[in-house]
């Protein structure tokens, strides 16, 4: 297995001409395998055509830098609060107040929030 990982190094790696991006190229790939999505690298320019994303000082593959962004959208779409617009008839919940099985100050309570 070890040379396989060596030569998917070497294969993405030998795009690049630049020393120093051949090397993060190879440290990202086997951080990769070992389920780390970033690396933190010294700035670097890489071809057009490597799929690495960098964001600050960290670079993602590309595979990566998609899902994460995917799941962040979602998540705050979840964090952002929903007005949830619904119709009651007044007169209704007062009556269902006054049936209720409640204590005198916590019908109170609840008409006085419904004002």
């Amino acid at each position: 297995m070890k040379d396989t990982t060596s030569f998917l190094n070497r294969f993405f790696a030998r795009r690049e001409t630049a020393e120093g991006a051949k090397r993060c190229l190879e440290r990202l790939f086997e951080a990769a395998r070992e389920g780390i999505p970033s690396i933190a690298w010294p700035e670097e320019t890489f071809s057009p055509n490597v799929p690495v994303v960098r964001d600050g000082d960290h670079y993602y593959l590309d595979k990566f830098w998609k899902l994460e962004t995917h799941l962040l959208q979602h998540l705050r779409r979840l964090k952002e609060p929903r007005i949830l617009h619904a119709t009651f008839d007044a007169d209704t919940y007062l009556r269902a107040i006054q049936d209720a099985p409640l204590a005198e100050a916590q019908k109170r309570a609840m008409k006085h929030a419904h004002l």
